[in-house]
């Protein structure tokens, strides 16, 4: 399977807008995509929770070149079924840390894995990996444009 890091955004989404405004950011959304069918592997409010989805026609997706893309992929993939958690985005909202055990949104999916791995996108030893956002992958020396 050929995977990569994306990043995205909907813009009639509102969670994908809440997103976007608290962190005054572009992109509101993380995960890894096959290169080949386009579907979508992440944690997302959409009932699925971490799940493979479909292309979706309405995302505007960006794709990444990252370090350790096929190792923290397979990590996250453990994850499969585990449920989104939405007091976190609550949480986030108001300006709280409201994590539930046993439950993830996409970046909390997204940046342990590679850590994991031993290539970190980002030194979270500075930046907890609970305030990483999407939009940090940017900030990453460890990432690139996809051609």
């Amino acid at each position: 399977m050929n995977v990569k890091l994306f990043l995205s955004t909907e813009i009639w989404d509102p969670i994908a807008a809440i997103i976007r405004w608290h962190e005054d950011a572009l992109w509101s959304h993380t995960g890894w995509r096959d290169v080949d069918t386009g579907r979508t592997f992440s944690a997302m409010a959409d009932g699925k929770g971490v799940a493979w989805r479909e292309p979706n026609p309405h995302a505007k997706i960006l794709m990444l070149n990252a370090l350790g893309t096929d190792e923290a992929f397979q990590e996250a993939l453990k994850f499969e079924g585990s449920g989104y958690d939405y007091l976190e985005i609550l949480g986030i909202m108001l300006g709280r840390d409201w994590q539930t055990p046993g439950r993830v949104i996409c970046s909390h999916l997204t940046f342990p894995q590679y850590a994991k791995v031993g290539k970190p996108l980002l030194n979270h030893t500075f930046i907890q990996f609970e305030k990483l956002i999407p939009s940090y992958t940017l900030l990453s020396p460890f990432v690139s444009e996809a051609a």
